[in-house]
């Protein structure tokens, strides 16, 4: 047979036959894991049956991948132990073997993991559904990185659930909560608190279903979760040295928007989403000082209310010409976070945009600032500070000074 007259397959000398069928959100490939033409027959029409059948459940890409890929392994399966079971059943009588209780059919025949029609059976609001209502609800109040973090963990959610015959909220229980830790501590055995961030991202969902739909009457994960985990970091400053020796490469001189990551990091402290939204309209004169305002206007979003600052733009970068230029990136903060690691690379050194935060925590303690102006600048809460933003002249002189003194310290 002509490897292209099977459906949904290709064929490489390599890896043998794979399905290839489009899915909303990409083209699914699954390895057959065969070379034998009629068996890639059988397996690829199971796999588009399957297909077909997961079809009105709408699930995200990657969870109908990793659904398939499952199934795939349980058609392996069952064509390996019904091979098995043909050549136990040619052993002469005297042969000293142990006739199973059952054996699995060949999965062309009944494949182990009953396939439903999903559009019958399912009744209830399907997992995806929900994921979908919730992140239509909350995600304008998230930045882009815990959204990435949400959908990744639910996704992973949803296709093992699938992989259990679970398709909605309802049939989720505490039962399936306890598997799916099983499958979390296989998959991050040493990273305890990827395990809790997946499972509070779950929990956050049914607490939605809960809650604010009245879809459930008990959140399954409720009472499911990881202890609390403390992480302790060793926190990496960077150094004046450091930062000169990396101003100084010409791919940084040459690179404005490198340059300027790297310079505003350095001398204001910013957040990574801070720096990631700033804007022309951002660098403001109040007084006479010139500064950069970290704002929530125009959609933007800060961590918390005392995020909202004026940080006064010390000698080292006015003589920059950061002023002048009022560069804005045009960057999410994952690609300043990528260049910025890379920056770093180039010396053999770790960092990440707070050690930067931290860096300058320091430098501005070792220049004697007052601890309520080392937390304006760097957008700390403070309990005896009631002004949410500075914008009088008195107090911008204070920052400015203790960050120019902090521009130069070692």
């Amino acid at each position: 047979m002509n490897h292209a007259q099977i459906l949904y397959t290709s064929y490489t000398s390599r890896t043998g036959y794979v399905f290839r069928k489009r899915a909303s959100g990409g083209t699914v490939t699954i390895s057959l894991q065969t070379r034998d033409v009629m068996i890639a027959v059988r397996r690829s029409t199971a796999m588009s049956i399957r297909m077909l059948e997961l079809s009105p459940l709408s699930l995200p890409y990657k969870a109908l991948s990793a659904t398939l890929k499952s199934y795939r392994d349980e058609i392996v399966r069952s064509d390996t132990i019904a091979q098995l079971s043909a050549q136990m059943a040619q052993l002469p009588l005297t042969a000293s073997v142990i006739t199973p209780k059952a054996l699995t059919p060949m999965a062309v025949q009944q494949h182990p993991v009953a396939i439903q029609s999903v559009a019958e059976t399912v009744t209830g609001h399907t997992l995806k559904s929900a994921k979908d209502e919730y992140f239509s609800e909350k995600k304008r109040d998230w930045i882009e990185q815990t959204l990435k973090e949400k959908e990744y963990s639910l996704d992973m959610f949803i296709a093992f659930c699938t992989a259990q015959n679970v398709f909605t909220i309802e049939e989720v229980n505490k039962q399936t909560i306890s598997d799916f830790k099983l499958f979390l501590d296989a998959k991050y055995p040493s990273a305890v608190s990827s395990r809790k961030k997946r499972l509070d991202n779950i929990n956050a969902l049914f607490t939605f279903c809960c809650d604010q739909r009245d879809y459930l009457t008990r959140n399954p994960v409720k009472g499911m979760g990881y202890k609390k985990v403390k992480t302790v970091n060793k926190k990496e400053a960077v150094t004046k040295e450091q930062y000169e020796t990396l101003l100084a490469l010409p791919i940084i001189q040459t690179n404005p928007k490198n340059k300027f990551i790297f310079a505003m990091f350095y001398h204001t402290g910013m957040r990574l989403n801070e720096l990631a939204q700033l804007t022309s309209s951002d660098f403001r004169e109040i007084d006479g000082i010139k500064c950069i305002s970290i704002n929530d206007e125009n959609g933007k979003t800060v961590k918390n209310d005392s995020s909202l600052r004026n940080i006064p733009l010390n000698e080292a970068l006015l003589e920059m010409g950061i002023w002048e230029e009022k560069l804005a990136l045009g960057m999410t903060s994952q690609q300043i976070d990528v260049a910025l690691r890379k920056m770093f690379k180039m010396i053999s050194v770790k960092r990440t945009s707070h050690c930067f935060r931290y860096s300058l925590s320091e430098r501005l303690r070792d220049a004697g600032a007052a601890d309520s102006t080392r937390a304006w600048i760097l957008g700390h809460t403070q309990a005896m500070i009631t002004d949410r933003v500075y914008i009088t002249r008195t107090p911008l002189m204070q920052m400015k000074e203790a960050l120019d003194l902090a521009g130069v310290a070692q």
